[in-house]
């Protein structure tokens, strides 16, 4: 099993307002502990506060960062952690009928690779230079009297590039979710980009733009 594994966990908390409140925490081992060392040091107190933007997992929604640590910055035998907390006040549309919650890049693919991998763009082959492993547990925590409308199902999909795999368990009041992707060291001709694209990209099946509520009458 690969060395190069980047974890990411969030406890996100959706109030009665629409307002999400969110906890996240990204560890990177291997050359990902060593590429985000690389990215964050020599900069400033401002330019990480930044940087701390441009790595977070959502990619949508107004983003009000409360605080953030780095843990492990200088300590290069230990995984490097990033913990931010921040709320997100425009992903959750609340109508009389149901409520939208739009998650943002949350349930996708990790966001190393999504900003990169365009097919209309590749010229070149596709190389995978090691074995590399994304792992996301994700508690999403929603007002009591909201019902799910439809449960997400579990997912296993495999293909030359790598695996992907999703569980979702449900409870009342939350949602527990485990999604992760194996990417192995691998070069294919650039007409294979779409196979990657179902593993670490726009169309693999672990995206899910929107889950739907129903309030409780």
């Amino acid at each position: 099993m690969t060395n190069n594994n980047l974890e990411e966990n969030y406890n996100i908390t959706i109030g009665q307002d629409g307002i999400l409140n969110v906890k996240e925490v990204k560890t990177a081992n291997g050359s990902f502990g060593y590429e985000l060392r690389e990215y964050l040091e020599n900069r400033s107190e401002k330019e990480i506060e930044k940087d701390i933007r441009e790595i977070l997992t959502y990619t949508e929604g107004n983003i009000d960062v409360l605080n953030y640590e780095i843990v492990n910055k200088d300590n290069y035998k230990e995984p490097l952690i990033i913990k931010i907390e921040y709320t997100i006040n425009n992903l959750v549309t609340i109508t009389p009928e149901e409520i939208l919650f739009q998650t943002g890049g949350l349930l996708s693919p990790s966001s190393k690779y999504k900003k990169r991998l365009d097919p209309k763009d590749r010229v070149n082959p596709i190389v995978i230079y090691f074995d590399q492993k994304f792992s996301k547990n994700i508690i999403i925590n929603y007002p009591q009297d909201w019902t799910l409308l439809k449960e997400i199902q579990d997912i296993n999909f495999n293909n030359e590039f790598g695996i992907i795999e999703g569980k979702y368990s449900y409870q009342t009041g939350l949602i527990s979710i485990d999604q992760s992707s194996y990417m192995c060291k691998n070069k294919q001709p650039k007409e294979k980009i779409e196979d990657l694209l179902k593993i670490s990209g726009s169309i693999s099946e672990l995206q899910v733009p929107v889950i739907v509520f129903t309030k409780n009458n």
